[in-house]
């Protein structure tokens, strides 16, 4: 099941709490069906997940424990991830698996789809610039706040997590509004209202020559290209509610981090856009020649995503 499809599965929850509930659970209905839309992502987390005894307390140890042979190994790769080891060889480092062994153990992770890679999308497939993530979006959450938790929720202090997890909320589901973000500038609708037709999306990071150790590095959210026209988009996708001027500084930033992108197209034409659960004054920035899109474009109809 996609993000779309939560409010179909509801019956009438609003698209900004679907979209906090699907960061959390992914798309399985026996999951979905542990939450009460009546009551917020927080509420939920706290009686559905954080409470021993509960179905998804060990949800994702279990299914690993079923599925797999030295399930530890694999709790570890995650547990890495999890901590930002997103290349082989912080992997291997943090798990101790060593980097002639790792690649099958990542293998069969990605073969159940609970784990992806990605490359910078201005380079080729080959590239070696790999990083994975965490794919299964409730296995994401679980070694996010769970598994190394499990001390402080095994001795009762539930309420002492709950308050980690609201204060890093915002930016946990900010990864998967990005996926949605990009789902939603694939859609027919929307290509409609942009500049060109997308024939590649994705991530972009990499390298600022000349800049020191520490500040050298760069990284976008999306960035959609047409290369047989070489035009270019540059997207930033923020789980926030922005003020105009906010949303101004980011684009401006975005504008500035853009010139890092070394791509092997001569450029034609560059585009900006930002997409947030809610901005102030969207028309002032679309009049500036920005796209600048938020929940209230957003459409959930159908079990589809559509421009509103």
């Amino acid at each position: 099941m996609k993000s779309y499809q939560i409010q179909e599965f509801y019956k009438g929850i609003d698209i900004e709490r679907s979209i906090e509930f699907y960061s959390v659970l992914g798309g399985i209905p026996l999951y979905l069906f542990e939450f009460d839309p009546e009551k917020n992502v927080f509420e939920n987390i706290q009686e559905h997940v954080l409470t021993k005894g509960e179905i998804l307390y060990e949800e994702a140890e279990t299914l690993l424990k079923e599925e797999l042979k030295e399930y530890y190994l694999y709790v570890s790769i995650f547990e890495a991830i999890a901590k930002g080891k997103t290349r082989l060889v912080e992997i291997s480092d943090y798990s101790k698996i060593s980097q002639k062994d790792l690649p099958k153990f990542v293998s069969t992770l990605m073969k159940l789809e609970l784990i992806g890679k990605e490359h910078p999308i201005t380079e080729k497939e080959t590239s070696k610039k790999t990083r994975y993530f965490i794919k299964d979006n409730f296995f994401r959450f679980y070694f996010k706040y769970i598994y190394p938790n499990k001390t402080e929720l095994e001795s009762g202090k539930i309420d002492t997590i709950i308050s980690r997890i609201k204060t890093d909320f915002e930016s946990f589901v900010g990864f998967e509004f990005e996926n949605i973000a990009r789902d939603f500038l694939l859609k027919p609708d929307t290509i409609e209202k942009l500049p060109f037709s997308i024939n590649k999306i994705g991530r972009q990071w990499g390298k600022i020559k000349g800049a020191p150790k520490g500040k050298n590095t760069y990284e976008i959210d999306i960035v959609a290209l047409e290369e047989s026209r070489n035009q270019i988009l540059f997207v930033e996708g923020k789980w926030k509610t922005l003020s105009m001027n906010s949303a101004f500084h980011l684009l401006n930033k975005l504008e500035d981090t853009s010139n890092f992108i070394q791509w092997d197209h001569d450029v034609k034409k560059r585009y900006f856009c930002l997409i947030a659960k809610r901005i102030e004054e969207k028309a002032v920035l679309r009049n500036k020649g920005y796209l600048v899109f938020d929940l209230d474009d957003f459409q959930f109809t159908n079990n589809e995503l559509h421009l509103a």
